[in-house]
């Protein structure tokens, strides 16, 4: 069995008994965007899922804005086959890895594969659109949120409303779209766009350490 898979395994045990720690302040990696990077604290929180959640409009271009705006590698899991590349500029197609997937369930599974990989610094996963995003298991968010706590990389997820358990940081996009807003650019749009941050959990343990020594 691998050093990851043992901490990972280590972890779980700890969280299945309860065992409470303090926590520790995560390093950041700043996504581009200077709007979301302040919403969720000076940054994404790295080895953390951070979920984004957008009820209306907005989720499209949440997404584009996401990868014009990074410097870092980042792989996008599409969980409903929807992205568009038409308008996304090259530099910013030359650091993306596209995961195309069918549903949730599927997109949970690559995020698992390309966490463990941890090769990259930045995971998008977007399961707006996903019939069956809601039918993922809380055992899977559980267990996703531990390996990226192995991987160090930072996990953002863009739902359609509130629904993963393990995620450490919640945001609120809300956008007021209309009819006459299909004649603005993208800039225009994304500056009317509103974050609110609902919820702040705690970041890495002592316990977390002490496993990361006795495994290494």
């Amino acid at each position: 069995m691998s050093t990851s898979a043992k901490i990972i395994q280590l972890r779980e045990l700890l969280a299945e008994r309860g065992l409470a720690t303090t926590a520790k302040p995560r390093q950041r990696l700043l996504a581009g965007w200077p709007a979301l990077d302040a919403a969720a604290g000076d940054g994404l929180p790295k080895g953390d899922l951070t979920e984004l959640h957008c009820a209306q409009h907005g989720g499209a271009l949440a997404v584009a804005e996401l990868l014009a705006a990074s410097r870092h590698f980042v792989a996008l899991i599409d969980g409903s086959d929807s992205f568009d590349l038409a308008g996304v500029e090259p530099s910013a197609l030359a650091r993306l890895l596209w995961v195309r997937c069918h549903n949730a369930t599927e997109a949970v599974k690559a995020a698992d594969l390309i966490l463990r990989d941890g090769n990259l610094p930045l995971v998008l996963m977007n399961l707006r659109g996903c019939a069956d995003a809601a039918r993922v298991p809380s055992q899977a968010w559980y267990r996703l949120q531990r390996i990226v706590e192995v991987s160090g990389a930072a996990l953002l997820v863009l739902t359609s409303r509130p629904m993963i358990p393990s995620a450490r940081v919640r945001i609120a996009l809300h956008s007021t779209f209309t009819l006459d807003d299909l004649e603005r650019d993208r800039a225009e749009l994304v500056a009317t766009l509103n974050f609110q941050t609902g919820r702040v959990q705690g970041a890495r343990t002592d316990a977390d350490e002490t496993l990361m020594a006795e495994v290494g």
